[in-house]
């Protein structure tokens, strides 16, 4: 505002975003149809990265006829830098420890415990033997289901 009078000092539909060696910046360009003195301004908008600062905006005011400058320093101009870890991955590496957990506490519990030897010490044996048949089974099964073929009705 200069006196009385207001203009358009950049809109939000105009702007572009940069990126060069001195930082991020997003430069906002006046698209108004009411110009004074057929102006276009223009304002220029530096991101600067601080980690502890919520936000501080500092306005250095018009640098040159109808360009403005201005510094907003946040945490939120940081750089977004991604997990390497997804959720996939944490489950994945949850579940393999449960389940290195569950083998090494049941091989000593059987061991120490109930004093099994040789294959006996694997928790829950007669699962884990019979559980490849049981995989065949149920997949011929799921097959047959599919195809029509297999088992006749009763």
């Amino acid at each position: 505002m200069r006196g009385s009078d207001y203009f358009n000092a950049g809109d939000q539909k105009g702007a572009v975003c940069f990126q060069d060696t001195t930082g991020r910046s997003i430069v906002y360009t006046s698209d108004s149809p009411v110009m004074i003195g057929n102006v276009k301004r223009t304002t220029v908008l530096y991101l600067t990265c601080d980690s502890s600062t919520e936000g501080e905006l500092q306005v250095q005011g018009e640098i040159t006829q109808a360009t403005y400058l201005m510094t907003l320093t946040s945490k939120h101009a940081c750089p977004f830098t991604p997990s390497l870890l997804s959720p996939g991955t944490i489950l994945i590496i949850v579940l393999v420890c449960l389940l290195f957990t569950y083998f090494i506490g049941g091989i000593l519990y059987q061991t120490f415990y109930k004093k099994a030897v040789g294959i006996e010490r694997i928790p829950h044996v007669t699962l884990w033997t019979s559980l490849p048949s049981l995989v065949k089974e149920g997949s011929v099964f799921a097959l047959s289901r599919v195809t029509g073929k297999g088992y006749s009705k009763i």
